[in-house]
């Protein structure tokens, strides 16, 4: 039990990882991507971020 909880949190763990890396670089070409006009969208999106 403890050998299989320890797997899945590991899992877990890797997954969350893989997401966050992923939503930073939505994040990161969101900022690159935010033009004058698109601005007060972009800063309430980024307030996600």
């Amino acid at each position: 039990n403890c050998c299989i909880s320890g797997l899945i949190s590991d899992r877990l763990a890797r997954i969350c990882t893989i997401i966050v890396l992923f939503y930073l670089n939505i994040c990161a070409k969101l900022q690159r991507s935010i033009s004058i006009y698109e601005k007060d969208i972009g800063q309430e999106i980024l307030r996600f971020c």
